[in-house]
């Protein structure tokens, strides 16, 4: 329990009692902003809704910060206390030990996400050029560069949906999923 404190913490602070100011529409109503809605709502064609999604979640972090930074120091200071205890070189040895992957592959992985960067700057102006905006902000990143359909499903038609696409995996699959249906 005492080690997992920290991600405990951090979600009740989170999820829980981390305010977010409502967005307004385009329309002048309000919607209000949460986790769940944060991702839908970068992806608004409405620039100023992004805009606004994305400043109010970074400012409720924001006006969290030390509490976050502590939440992370201690965490931190748990991953070194584990590694030092266990006979690891480094927290990252301790991190990659029981997915038994060699620190090279890990260190490989940053090395082509460095390697790449060019390709990522180019492709950022690419979408600032498609989107028609001139200083591309990180709340400009999710929204669709082509136009996609506004398509909403009830959850009963999402179930009648998910096992159509399922049912290639057999009979036994799809009673697993209906059971897992009704049982919630």
């Amino acid at each position: 329990e005492m080690a997992n404190a920290f991600d405990t913490i951090f979600t009740m602070l989170d999820d829980v009692d981390m305010r977010f100011d409502d967005i307004k529409m385009p329309d002048g109503t309000k919607t209000p902003l949460s986790h769940g809605r944060y991702g839908l709502l970068l992806q608004d064609k409405n620039r100023d809704v992004r805009r606004q999604a994305y400043e109010s979640m970074y400012n409720a972090h924001m006006n969290n910060i030390n509490t976050l930074a502590a939440i992370y120091s201690s965490s931190v200071k748990k991953d070194v206390f584990y590694a030092k205890v266990r006979h690891f070189a480094s927290v990252l040895q301790g991190e990659l030990f029981s997915g038994n992957i060699p620190e090279s592959v890990y260190s490989g992985l940053i090395r082509e996400v460095h390697n790449f960067l060019p390709q990522m700057h180019r492709y950022v102006e690419l979408r600032q050029k498609l989107l028609g905006i001139e200083d591309g902000k990180m709340y400009d990143m999710y929204v669709p560069l082509i136009d996609v359909p506004d398509i909403k499903y009830t959850f009963e038609q999402a179930q009648e949906l998910a096992k159509k696409a399922l049912a290639p995996l057999g009979e036994d699959y799809i009673r697993l999923l209906e059971r897992s249906f009704k049982e919630n």
